[in-house]
């Protein structure tokens, strides 16, 4: 199909793996919080949900209850999962808690929020945007594909959310493709091979 044509076909979203259930913030996980998701998966037709809390809010992940979830809702696959981020206050604990937790986790997300402040993501509205004034979009999009690399070869994620997500802030348009960005000068994009391979359980 040609860039200038429209698509007549109807496409059935199955899946979500980026799910906040805790709204950013601490929130135990309970039956009250986590039923209403699987009931909007069943709504919009969805037939397999992941729970992908920031790694900052581990306290409230609670695997038990995930499980009772999955009892009260057979007709849904429902994955344990986290997103872990590059925070630099956080993320050395998030990560210590992912590793501890790894054989009770079926999913988890890498995300890059933080480039040039430890206490604001870039991405966070209005303000993330004002660390950029006067900078060189460029170098920003390197600054920013260098922390995707680096959270890629990690080895501690099975995929990349958002990854174009430096681009909606305001004014951000590079010349350099985005692919190269990803890739590096050496054009290798790979990190350790939990990440190329997916997990047995998906």
């Amino acid at each position: 199909m040609r860039a200038d044509q429209t698509s007549t076909k109807n496409y059935q979203l199955f899946s979500d793996y980026h799910t906040h259930p805790q709204g950013h913030r601490v929130q135990s996980y309970t039956q009250a919080l986590l039923q209403p998701w699987a009931d909007s998966a069943r709504r919009l037709g969805l037939l397999d949900i992941a729970f992908t809390d920031h790694d900052r809010y581990h306290a409230g992940i609670d695997f038990d209850e995930i499980e009772r979830l999955r009892d009260r809702n057979p007709d849904l696959q429902i994955r344990a999962g986290i997103e872990l981020d590059n925070d630099p206050i956080h993320s050395a604990a998030g990560r210590n808690w992912i590793e501890k937790h790894w054989d009770k986790l079926d999913f988890v997300l890498g995300s890059i929020h933080f480039l040039d402040r430890d206490d604001q993501m870039f991405d966070s509205v209005p303000d993330g945007a004002a660390q950029f004034e006067g900078r060189n979009i460029d170098a920003i999009y390197a600054n920013y594909f260098s922390r995707v690399r680096e959270i890629a070869a990690t080895g501690l994620i099975d995929c990349l959310a958002h990854l174009d997500l430096v681009k909606n802030v305001e004014g951000m348009r590079v010349s350099v493709p985005v692919t190269e960005r990803i890739a590096g000068a050496d054009g290798d994009c790979r990190g350790d091979e939990r990440i190329a391979s997916p997990r047995q359980s998906l």
